[in-house]
C-alpha cells in the first residue's frame, strides 16, 4: 500500500511514512504484534468484563491516517 502510493505521489515510501506518522502521537507505525496482543488479550478470560467496547488501536492518530 505505501509503494503504491509513493508511486503515485511520486515520492519514496519514507516520505509516505513520515506523513503518516506525524499525524500519530506514538510518532511510528503500529507493530502487528502489538494488533495481535490486543486480540489475545480480548479473547482471553482476562477480558470477560469488556462488552461490546469500542477500542482505538490507532497509536494515537489524529484524524485520518490514510489520506
Amino acid at each position: 500500500m505505501l509503494d503504491s502510493r509513493a508511486q503515485s505521489q511520486g515520492i519514496g515510501r519514507d516520505e509516505i511514512e513520515k506523513n503518516i506518522t506525524q499525524n500519530v502521537a506514538i510518532k511510528r507505525a503500529i507493530d502487528p504484534k502489538e494488533l495481535a496482543w490486543l486480540v489475545t488479550y480480548l479473547s482471553s478470560p482476562k477480558a470477560e468484563c469488556i462488552t461490546g467496547e469500542v477500542i482505538a488501536a490507532g497509536g494515537g492518530a489524529m484524524g485520518g491516517v490514510h489520506q
